[in-house]
């Protein structure tokens, strides 16, 4: 049983370890540090509308994670044959 406790904990133990790891439980971002962020972009020059934008996302944004796919490579063009 120790073995087969072994083959079942230890996988089990790293998912957990890397799942509390990447996950993100802070939330979304407070008017301080979007306040901060703001001021860090207008130092270096930033475009203003795209400064608004980045502003609104911010100010929107719900701190939940997301998913990104990338699917660049899944068209049959590049494969040889």
């Amino acid at each position: 049983m120790k073995k087969r406790g072994l083959l079942w904990g230890l996988p089990t133990i790293i998912w957990l370890l890397f799942t509390f790891w990447y996950t993100d439980f802070g939330g979304p971002m407070t008017q301080e540090e979007i306040a901060r962020g703001m001021a860090v972009m207008k130092s270096r020059n930033y475009n203003p509308e795209l400064l608004v934008q980045v502003e609104a996302f911010l100010q929107n944004d719900t701190g939940r994670q997301f998913l990104m796919v990338n699917n660049i490579d899944t068209t049959t063009n590049w494969l040889p044959w």
